[in-house]
């Protein structure tokens, strides 16, 4: 009876070889944003931008650093990237900016990718991609007030067993040219500190709604959402959430969050509503015959890990495979050896 043929011994070690396949680790951080106010006349934008990309391997590393000034519109994309046997990583920073009749729009955006290949012996690989990219302008305003809407999502996985950091701040000043007096504040702020020890990756997604965090049965982290700066009139709240081997130990929301959390006690927190748009009033009060120098800084960041170890056993499953394809050749040099069957040699007298 014929056990394996070449077509089916084919078959089952590309699924074999299928099913071993490793994974590129990426991020991908971006912040749009919509802003309106009453320019000043012939307001001039002002905007400064630094990026910070560094992208890792085992055998070697890349960087792209730089401090850029300009004015309006203002775009701009940076990369680094590191290739060699031991694995690549490539990590990019881009910005835009434009203003427009009262508006001012444009995003903030950072995303890289890692992949460790498999030496050759027990060593360990490791690839590491980074970027960082804080963008800031200033404009001249009529008064110190307007409306923002803030757009901030994310996707990040990385390597087994570690931890990861995502930040989202959002940072105003209002500079009164009357009197000199300078006003800051932080209008939104969201941090969420997140690692999963053992063999769970860390990773995590914030789109279309609703914050998702995956691998979160033995997960320890901590969430910060906070959107309440005493020059916000509208959209304001807070979040606090702290989990601890996969359990929620503190759970705190106001404003518009509240009712969004799981209390203290649950572990279902993998999947929460929180928005991806957020529209804030703000007023910084005060009157000036001059008008307000109005500052805004958005920072943003993202980085993953790969990590390989080298040389495993084979899989049980392709050393049976081989096993059986071994005995088969065995079998069909020993029928061609032994010549005609008897019953051949029979029927051919």
């Amino acid at each position: 009876m014929k056990i394996f043929s070449k077509r089916s011994l084919t078959f089952a070690v590309v699924l074999a070889t299928a099913a071993a396949t490793h994974a590129q680790k990426t991020f991908d951080v971006r912040h749009n944003y919509n802003l309106s106010v009453n320019f000043a006349p012939n307001t001039v934008a002002r905007t400064r931008w630094v990026w910070d990309d560094e992208a890792m391997t085992s055998g070697g590393s890349k960087s792209n650093t730089g401090d850029m000034m300009g004015g309006n519109p203002f775009a701009g994309t940076k990369n680094a990237t590191q290739t060699d046997a031991t694995g690549t990583a490539s990590a990019t920073s881009e910005v835009q900016f434009n203003l427009g009749p009262n508006t001012i729009t444009g995003f903030n955006h950072v995303f890289g990718s890692a992949l460790a290949n498999r030496p050759p012996n027990k060593t360990t690989w490791r690839s590491t991609a980074t970027a960082t990219s804080t963008f800031g302008f200033n404009v001249g305003v009529k008064d110190a007030k307007g409306r923002i809407t803030w757009q901030p999502t994310w996707h990040v996985d990385t390597v087994t067993g570690s931890a990861s950091h995502w930040r989202d701040p959002l940072d105003f000043s209002m500079l009164n040219l009357d009197t000199g007096e300078l006003l800051t504040s932080q209008l939104f702020s969201m941090d969420l500190d997140f690692s999963t020890p053992g063999d769970l990756p860390a990773q995590s997604t914030w789109d279309n709604d609703f914050l998702d965090m995956s691998g979160t049965g033995a997960a320890d982290g901590v969430l910060d959402l906070v959107m309440d700066s005493p020059y916000l009139t509208s959209g304001t709240g807070t979040l606090h959430l702290r989990f601890a081997n996969g359990i929620v130990v503190e759970s705190d929301d106001t404003g518009v969050f509240d009712g969004i959390l799981p209390g203290v006690g649950s572990t279902d927190y993998g999947h929460l509503a929180i928005p991806t748009t957020f529209t804030m009033d703000f007023d910084f009060g005060g009157t000036s015959a001059s008008g307000f120098d109005m500052g805004v800084s958005m920072g943003n960041g993202g980085s993953t890990a790969d990590a390989m170890t080298g040389t495993p056993a084979p899989p049980a499953s392709l050393s049976v495979i081989g096993a059986a394809w071994m005995a088969f050749r065995r079998r069909r040099r020993q029928n061609r050896s032994n010549g005609p069957s008897r019953l051949s040699r029979e029927s051919s007298r």
